[in-house]
């Protein structure tokens, strides 16, 4: 079993999809997913507390 932290692997996709290299199918989830990426951000506090946020798109992915 092979475990990713979130901060890698949110990191690799949003440089995949800057840079064209990540494909999405044209499907509303696709672009809902592809808008919360691009606003995840990563906040470290002065005391090293990470904590993971998104600004909301209004619309919930379902899965």
């Amino acid at each position: 079993m092979v475990t990713l932290g979130k901060t890698w692997i949110v990191g690799r996709m949003h440089i995949l999809l800057q840079s064209s290299r990540l494909y999405l199918p044209r499907a509303v989830e696709a672009g809902i997913m592809a808008e919360e990426l691009q606003d995840f951000r990563i906040d470290v506090s002065d005391r090293g507390h990470i904590s993971f946020n998104a600004k909301s798109t209004g619309r919930m992915m379902i899965s």
